[in-house]
């Protein structure tokens, strides 16, 4: 009997914090989660290529054209800013799609250093093909029970208004 009372005192109970194992799991699970979005995202190849027609864009002249506005010129810099990239990258860029006949380039009245680049028709009729081909649901979700589709669209219209 005494035995068991001195074991009793060497082992104290103690108490675990499962808030901190809780919140890595959380954290974990979030994780995958974003990875498997991401990856879902990612692995669908480019549709620019095929949905433009005649001309042959890369993403990053694809994403040019998504950035500009049909009825507003650009100025170079204004693109540069809107892309995230220092504006010789968009010399090249337009440099390009002004060879296809997509933009063209003019010097600013107010500032001659300043070129405002605009969509040429064909380069309009190339972006609204971009929209087009960039929001076609991926055949995947043909997969999907009316059921699961709705709790896919609830879930990701919370995540946009976050």
């Amino acid at each position: 009997m005494k035995l068991v009372k001195a074991a009793k005192k060497r082992t104290p109970t103690k108490k675990v914090d499962t808030s901190k194992a809780e919140s890595i799991c959380r954290m974990e699970r979030e994780r995958a989660v974003w990875t498997k979005m991401h990856g879902f995202v990612t692995a669908r190849p480019e549709p620019y290529q095929r949905e433009c027609g005649e001309c042959v864009i890369t993403v990053p002249q694809a994403t040019l054209l998504r950035t500009m506005d049909p009825e507003t010129p650009s100025p170079m810099t204004a693109l540069a800013t809107a892309l995230g990239c220092h504006a010789s990258n968009v010399t090249g860029l337009v440099d390009r799609l002004e060879e296809q006949g997509l933009v063209e380039r003019r010097p600013s009245e107010a500032d001659r250093r300043v070129k405002h680049v605009s969509l040429t028709p064909k380069g309009v009729e190339a972006r609204a093909n971009l929209y087009d081909a960039l929001y076609m649901a991926p055949p995947e979700l043909a997969e999907l029970s009316e059921e699961e589709l709705a709790v896919l669209e609830t879930v990701m219209g919370k995540l946009q208004k976050a």
